[in-house]
Parts: structure tokens; sequence; C-alpha cells
């Protein structure tokens, strides 16, 4: 698409992902910008289930930590089948 994509990255402050692809615009066209507004607190996240088929232990042991406080219930299936 003739596009680019890129990533800054500062330990400790964070990372920016950008992508800027040029798409032409029709004649007639009208272009406003959408800036997000702040509408309040956010909805409470719905209780899902998540089955994790990870085969490295470190992986599964940073996305459960991750995910911990959230009202996500993981299940960890290794790579043989069966359940952790």
């Amino acid at each position: 698409m003739g596009g680019r994509i890129w990533a800054e990255s500062a330990v400790g402050n964070g990372s920016v992902f950008s992508l800027v692809v040029p798409f032409e615009v029709w004649p007639g066209a009208t272009l406003r910008a959408v800036i997000p507004v702040d509408t309040g607190p956010e909805p409470a996240l719905p209780a899902l289930r998540i089955l994790l088929a990870e085969d490295s232990p470190d992986n599964c042991i940073i996305t459960v930590a991750y995910l911990e406080g959230t009202p996500y219930r993981v299940e960890i299936a290794d790579y043989r089948g069966h359940r952790l």
C-alpha cells in the first residue's frame, strides 16, 4: 500500500507504534478529525474464560500475572494436549 510502520520505545517511558498509509481523498469528501473525549468510567470487563496454548512456562507465568486482578479465568494447555 506504499505506507510505513514503525515503533519508538524508551525504557521506562513506554512505546509508540505508528502507521502511515497514503490514501486517496475522493473529490467532495469531508475530512474531520476525531478526538476521543472522556466518556466517564470504563465499562466493566466481561468475565471471560481464556484457554492459553503456550509451550513456554515463562510466558504462561507472565500471561497469568498480567491478567491477575481481571475477571478473566485462564486455563493453560501444554503442547502435548493436556491441561496443566
